[in-house]
């Protein structure tokens, strides 16, 4: 869904269907349902949650410029276990955490401007293979994130971290063993950090790359 000008603020009452004759309510379910692409278009955290749970086999999810998403949680339960592909672009200003856990996931992206310290947690994540993060603006904890991606997916083949304020160093002695990573992208601000030490720690451990 794309709408031009101003951003469109979707149908909070979409999922809900009444029936005229016994004036039952009941959810709609988006059994076909693929791919969601929302481009200026505003989406509660409700009608997220209805997507989530009422497209069983939803397999791409991409955001632009989330205004009502600040706290995203997807995983568990069986919720979304189709989502294969998932992306956050553009002003990402609202966003302070992104929780994934438990999903088939093959490529995550998160890309665009915030102010805040993003909260990024993932977990069994064990089919991850491109992992993107590229943040103007806000923090991030660099080593959290990379030892996260390293413990919940089993063979990632790209990686891309580009952050303007990291907060902390790379922990070198936590850089693990990497054999199928064979693209590697580092951009990292901040005149203290040892870039290059990092750059051969790695690409000890990564024989593909």
């Amino acid at each position: 869904m794309y709408i031009r000008g101003e951003a469109y603020d979707f149908p909070s009452r979409v999922f809900t269907r009444v029936d005229p004759n016994n004036y039952h309510a009941d959810e709609l379910v988006l059994s076909y349902l693929k791919k969601l692409i929302l481009k200026r278009v505003n989406v509660t955290k409700e009608n997220f949650h209805n997507f989530l749970k009422n497209s069983p086999n939803l397999e791409m999810i991409s955001i632009n410029n989330p205004v009502y998403l600040d706290h995203i949680i997807i995983g568990g339960r069986g919720q979304c276990r189709n989502l294969k592909y998932f992306e956050i672009v553009d002003t990402c200003n609202n966003v302070k955490s992104i929780y994934l856990s438990d999903l088939d996931l093959v490529s995550f992206t998160f890309k665009g401007y915030t102010t805040y310290t993003i909260d990024l947690r993932l977990a069994l994540l064990t089919k991850l293979k491109e992992f993107e993060v590229d943040i103007d603006g806000g923090l991030l904890n660099i080593n959290n994130v990379y030892s996260q991606i390293f413990s919940c997916a089993l063979s990632p083949e790209s990686l891309s971290i580009a952050v303007k304020n990291p907060q902390g160093s790379l922990i070198l002695e936590s850089v693990s063993m990497l054999p199928n990573l064979k693209k590697l992208r580092l951009a990292v601000g901040g005149s203290g950090y040892d870039c290059l030490l990092f750059v051969a720690s790695i690409m000890n451990s990564c024989p593909k790359l």
